[in-house]
């Protein structure tokens, strides 16, 4: 495992968590919201993958114990702000 794919993971969760109400409130269609978080995952994925740090690999038990504390941390944050 590297960082890039932990960094990666938090960032689609991230994406669907905090971009998800937006789109929402703007009235799209749902394949239209689809197609905005798909860029937008796909395109924070291509900057990932330039960073020279993330190519460095992580043993899986450090990898996915920083996403799940990650993850943790950012669903603390969003409900800190939308509620």
């Amino acid at each position: 495992m590297k960082w890039e794919h932990v960094a990666y993971r938090m960032t689609i969760f991230s994406v669907i968590l905090f971009l998800s109400p937006y789109l929402d409130r703007m009235g799209n269609s749902s394949w239209l919201n689809l197609l905005c978080i798909a860029v937008l995952v796909l395109g924070i994925d291509f900057t990932l993958s330039k960073i020279k740090f993330l190519q460095k690999s992580v043993t899986k038990k450090a990898g996915w114990s920083i996403l799940i504390t990650g993850c943790i941390f950012v669903g603390v944050l969003h409900n800190l702000i939308f509620s």
